[in-house]
């Protein structure tokens, strides 16, 4: 146990290390770490009943490590990893079971990072495609539906060349996405 002090010099807590061995390579791996942070009558203590208490802390640490309830930052990291990726293929896959325009509106809440002018656009650009697909589940959108679309764009709207392109970008990024 290493101690801890704040700024003024004064003991706020210990730092509990657990040895977690050695690499194949012989290399030392990064121990078990945690700070256990002092109870706020330690200082009436005795120096007896401190030092019990540090003991039990490191012990419970130790069985904690042990029983494998403590993780190291990068095990921490990829859980957390791994979990936003479940949670992107879950939402992922209700999103296909989703109506164009209610996954319409869930892409939009998930483009916050863009600028307010960009989703203007956006949602100027798709209010043809909303009304074409508004009630059609976005898994059964083919590639033959969103050709009649851009054939009705180019033919039936008037459009020009350089705005189908735009629409069918937009589009394009949407169900990609």
């Amino acid at each position: 146990a290493t101690p801890m002090y704040n700024k003024d010099k004064e003991l706020t807590g210990y730092r509990l290390k657990v040895s977690r061995g050695y690499d194949v390579n012989g290399r030392q791996l990064t121990p078990y770490s945690m700070v256990w942070k002092l109870p706020e009558d330690w200082d009436k203590w005795a120096k007896k009943r401190q030092q019990k208490e540090l003991d039990i802390a490191k012990a419970n640490f130790q069985v904690a490590c042990d029983r494998g309830e403590v993780k190291t930052r990068d095990e921490l990291k990829a859980e957390k990893l791994e979990q936003a990726k479940l949670k992107a293929e879950m939402e992922a896959e209700n999103a296909k079971k989703m109506i164009f325009a209610d996954g319409f509106e869930f892409y939009m809440s998930k483009t916050r990072k863009k600028k307010i002018n960009t989703i203007t656009g956006i949602r100027t650009t798709m209010k043809r495609a909303l009304t074409m697909f508004g009630n059609k589940k976005l898994e059964d959108i083919s590639e033959d539906n969103c050709q009649a679309y851009i054939d009705f764009l180019s033919y039936d709207c008037d459009l020009r060349i350089s705005t189908v392109r735009k629409h069918y970008a937009t589009l394009s990024a949407f169900l990609t996405w």
